[in-house]
């Protein structure tokens, strides 16, 4: 199905319960490892403990095992475009909240940009994923993520969303 594309939450722990989140584009059922990676940051390399603007940092090929924090992956619904159509699509959004509404008690952070990303989508008419609940569920994964990691950081681990 070369028209479709599969799409993934990867997921980097950065501290106890807390995660990173970055959005992964593959070919339909195509290899995770060592594909597009998309997300943002307000860290700065230069000074690692400094803050500053939302800004995007995306890899167009990165080995996902070689972070010590991946602990893994949940795979969305499959995607009707083309990888290269999804990974256009994706880099052309905005890392900066804007006039985006966050829950109540939220900040603008990487899990609410991948959030966007797919309410965005999905208001393209071209992607279909429930998002009620989302980031509690996704936070689930990742806690059993973590664990499997724990047991194998030798191998990529996914669960798929549900």
């Amino acid at each position: 199905m070369p028209s479709q594309s599969s799409l993934y939450v990867a997921l980097y722990q950065i501290g106890l319960g807390r995660y990173h989140w970055a959005l992964v584009v593959t070919p339909y059922n195509g290899p995770v490892n060592n594909g597009p990676l998309f997300q943002i940051t307000n860290q700065d390399i230069s000074q690692p403990r400094s803050i500053g603007a939302w800004r995007k940092s995306h890899k167009m090929s990165t080995d996902l095992l070689k972070s010590s924090s991946f602990v893994g992956c949940v795979r969305l619904p499959d995607c009707t475009i083309s990888a290269q159509h999804m990974t256009a699509w994706i880099a052309e959004q905005d890392p900066q909240q804007g006039d985006t509404q966050l829950p109540v008690g939220q900040e603008w952070s990487c899990s609410q940009w991948v959030i966007r990303v797919l309410q965005r989508l999905m208001e393209t008419g071209i992607y279909r994923v429930d998002l009620r609940h989302f980031r509690a569920k996704i936070l689930i994964h990742a806690n059993n993520l973590s664990q499997m990691h724990n047991r194998n950081a030798n191998q990529l681990h996914t669960v798929v969303y549900a």
